[in-house]
């Protein structure tokens, strides 16, 4: 799903921010990326949302070669991705509805199934009374689950979240990781951007580390990419698919 090539990222000026990376994630995977600040994990997502090309190396997504993808092709080849962000993204004069159905009405979907898709994700995530609400009367955790449903109701076969629990409380962390798990049980690849060791540590998923650029490699006795962990964090069952 996801495969990097001994990539490497220089700016101008000959800052390298990713330098010789090579993994793969596979489809169907749930993956975790971490690292200080300046380690290159914001360079890894604009590569593989194709917001920026290797410098060298090769970048896949979807079996496509970012290297070589046209500028015409990447608003198709997004619309593959569900893509979360930190700071929400919202549009403040917009209602919770109208933020969901926004990558859906630039898709040309009928506004008739369009409104089952808002429902069902609304649904998912805990929104559904809250459809009608602008972002400002919601809480930090319920902005951040529009972010959320905005992201999935395009049924995306892959979920990039960057630092999506940065701003919120280790309470409402764990629920919204729990979205991210819930989303993964049913098929869907899931790469989630986090800082927050003491959490990814108490789950069972891989976790790639980089330093300055550079993916540390597991020390021995250690699955590859995860920290060791004894005290595993529960993972909550899903009764329901992802959309309803």
């Amino acid at each position: 799903m996801i495969q990097f090539d001994q990539v490497s990222k220089r700016y101008l000026g000959g800052h390298e921010a990713l330098r010789n990376l090579s993994f793969r994630v596979d489809r169907g995977e749930m993956v975790f990326v971490t690292g200080h600040s300046g380690a290159g994990k914001s360079t890894l997502i604009k590569l593989i949302t194709a917001v920026e090309k290797p410098s060298v190396g090769q970048v896949r997504v979807a079996d496509i070669l970012l290297n070589q993808i046209k500028a015409s092709q990447i608003p198709y080849f997004r619309r593959t991705l569900g893509v979360v962000h930190q700071s929400h993204e919202l549009l403040f004069d917009r209602s919770v509805y109208d933020n969901i159905a926004l990558p859906l009405i630039i898709s040309g979907m009928s506004k008739k199934d369009r409104d089952r898709r808002i429902r069902a994700a609304a649904d998912k995530v805990g929104l559904s009374e809250r459809l009608d609400y602008l972002p400002v009367m919601l809480s930090g955790g319920e902005q951040q689950r529009v972010g959320i449903a905005r992201a999935v109701v395009n049924k995306p076969q892959m979920i990039i979240a960057d630092e999506p629990t940065g701003n919120l409380d280790p309470q409402l962390s764990r629920e919204i990781m729990q979205l991210f798990i819930q989303f993964n049980r049913v098929g869907t690849t899931v790469l989630v951007v986090s800082h927050d060791l003491g959490m990814l540590s108490r789950l069972p998923y891989r976790i790639l580390t980089l330093r300055q650029g550079q993916l540390l490699q597991a020390p021995a006795g250690q699955v590859p990419g995860r920290p060791m962990s004894s005290s595993p964090m529960p993972v909550s069952p899903s009764p329901r698919g992802p959309y309803g």
